[in-house]
């Protein structure tokens, strides 16, 4: 399985602990709406896409609880 892959839909906490470990260059992009925002406290994965440059573009939004 690939990385981009593998990370989908992981919390970010845990994948920053595999793109550390593999010294994996990435950005990490946040989406976030206002509405609910005090509950919406898990930052969850949704899109992963590979830059030009060889590292990894994460896009990020938050959710109520553990998937």
């Amino acid at each position: 399985m690939d990385m981009p892959s593998m990370l989908l839909g992981m919390e970010m906490e845990d994948a920053k602990k595999i793109l550390d470990g593999n010294k994996i260059v990435y950005v990490v992009n946040e989406i976030q709406g206002k509405k609910d925002a005090g509950i919406l406290t898990v930052p969850r994965i949704i899109r992963v896409l590979e830059s030009k440059s060889g590292g990894l573009e994460i896009t990020i939004t938050h959710f109520s609880s553990p998937i």
